[in-house]
This record gives C-alpha cells, structure tokens and sequence, in this order.
C-alpha cells in the first residue's frame, strides 16, 4: 500500500545517499583547502572561506551532514589554534557558518552548473549572490545578537543591542567581501574542473578502438 511504496523510497533515497569513499576524500580535500586558506588570510577580520566553503560542499556533497562536516571540522581545527571566544557566542558563530551548506544542495537543484558557460549565466549568477547575501547577513545578525546577550560587554537592553550590532558593521565589510571573493572563486574551480571532466571523457569516447586480428 501508500506506506510500503513511502518506505521503499525512503531506503531508495538513503542508499543513493550513502556515504562514499570518493565522498569522503572531496570533504577531506575541502576541510584541508579551508584550513589552509583560512589560517593564510587570519589577519584579516572576518576574512575567511569558511561560509564559502560550506555552500559549496552543500552543493557538491550528496550528504547533508558531510556537507555540514566540512565548516565545523575547519572551524575546530582552526580555532584550536587560533583561539575561541565565549562558548555560546561561538556555538551561534558555529552555526551560521553551517547554515550554507544546507543551502547548496537547493541552489544546485536550482541552477545546476555544468562548465564555465553555466556558471556565467544571470541566473546563475544572481543565485549564487542571493546565497552570500543570505548567508552574511544572517550571520551579521544571529552572532551579535549572541555577542550581546552572552558576551557580558553590552547592557542587555536595546541600546545595548544597538551598540553591538554599531559596533560590528565596520567587520561586515569584510565579512561581505569574503564571502563574496570565495563563493565565486570555489564555484569557478568546481565549473572549471567540470568543463575539463567532459572535455576529457567527449575525447575518450572519440578515440576509435583498435582492431585486432
């Protein structure tokens, strides 16, 4: 009946899902490209690939909570050395940071990019600035809204709730630009390598096949 049809494509649907070893690698290679880039640009406030980097493993990774992985595992790994703030405060900024990656897997539905071209259309294009821009500005406002409530260094009123968030908007700029910078340079390798993907198996399918006697 209705519910052994509904769980019957539950399963199908995991199984499609399930976890793959190639998966695995990509994520691993995500977290050490995002570790890497985030500790080179460290001096710079609020400059980091980490937002980017979750959009586009939500877009690339079958899994939700891989995809969720790669940010958190950066985010860990960087923050023991680089050092954390208030535990709350940095749960939210934890959080936020995870929130791209359930977006990709939408945007991709959306506007799947296929080479450089796809990635060059409006549509595309617009999506993806949708995507940053949803994705900054919620952390804009869910982390100070943390900072003031958790932080102790503003009065738990509205004008303490204004003062923080006065105080952080210099920072959003790079927050912005970061987002902005990364997005657009992780989906141009990922079209890129896609272009080149086809490029090699359209020539592979083109070599005629050797006769043997």
């Amino acid at each position: 009946g209705w519910w052994r049809l509904k769980s019957q494509s539950y399963w199908k649907e995991i199984a499609v899902r399930r976890i793959t070893l190639n998966q695995l690698l990509l994520a691993f290679l995500l977290v050490a490209v995002g570790v890497s880039l985030r500790m080179l640009f460290v001096e710079i406030p609020n400059f980091a690939p980490v937002a980017a980097l979750a959009l586009i493993a939500g877009y690339m990774l079958p899994s939700c909570i891989l995809a969720v992985a790669v940010p958190i595992s950066v985010m860990v790994i960087t923050d023991l050395m680089i050092g954390t703030h208030q535990p709350l405060v940095m749960m939210s900024v934890y959080a936020m940071l995870a929130l791209p990656a359930l977006i990709g897997r939408p945007l991709k539905q959306a506007t799947p990019i296929r080479s450089l071209s796809s990635l060059n259309t409006w549509r595309s294009l617009l999506a993806l600035c949708g995507c940053v821009l949803l994705s900054s500005l919620t952390f804009f406002l869910v982390t100070n809204v943390a900072c003031w409530r958790f932080s102790g260094w503003y009065p738990l009123d509205a004008d303490g709730l204004v003062s923080c968030i006065v105080a952080a908007v210099p920072f959003f700029r790079f927050t912005l630009a970061g987002d902005f910078v990364f997005t657009i340079g992780f989906f141009t390798v990922y079209a890129a390598c896609v272009n080149l993907y086809a490029l090699a198996m359209r020539s592979s399918s083109n070599v005629p096949e050797q006769v043997t006697a």
